[in-house]
């Protein structure tokens, strides 16, 4: 049994669960014989091996993987760069390389195709269907859509709400 824990009163436990912001669900006495009747941890030193191989190995894979996004974001911002319509994606308050790109991927090139702001609003799914027939009218979520261009859309507009005013 670790030494801090059974020398922690329910009086420095609350305490400290009031500094760290915890909710309070569960009082402190109640946490306190929880980590007094947890299992000890084992001091065999092979299953101690095992575990630090594996934490190295899963700290192998992380850092890999960071690289990698490193190396893409490196790689999508030289794109957006070079994209004559790159500097107005970006220009989005609070848009970002990544999301500017996003969106800039899935709107495409062939401007002509949308004459209106509506045109590409229906395309991203973000504008709702309006059913009408005689007396009856109805309005319903769009479901045929570019699903991607819907997704880049929305999370920009969750983060320009963040940045600007009139969001």
């Amino acid at each position: 049994m670790p030494p801090i824990i059974c020398a922690s009163s329910p009086k420095r436990l609350a305490a400290f669960c009031a500094k760290q912001g915890y909710s309070g669900k569960k009082p402190a006495a109640v946490l306190l014989a929880r980590l007094r009747s947890a299992p000890a941890g084992t001091t065999d030193p092979d299953l101690s091996e095992g575990a630090r191989v594996a934490v190295l190995a899963q700290v192998g894979v992380i850092t890999a993987l960071n690289t990698a996004i490193k190396d893409l974001d490196r790689a999508i911002a030289e794109k957006i760069d070079a994209h004559p319509d790159g500097e107005i994606f970006r220009s989005f308050p609070r848009a970002g390389t990544v999301n500017a790109a996003q969106i800039l991927a899935e709107w495409g090139d062939a401007r002509e195709a949308f004459g209106h702001p509506d045109a590409i609003a229906a395309l991203a799914g973000i504008t709702p269907v309006t059913k009408a027939s005689g007396k009856q009218r109805g309005v319903s979520f769009r479901w045929a859509c570019n699903k991607r261009l819907r997704q880049a859309i929305t999370t920009f507009a969750d983060n320009s709400r963040h940045a600007s005013p009139w969001a």
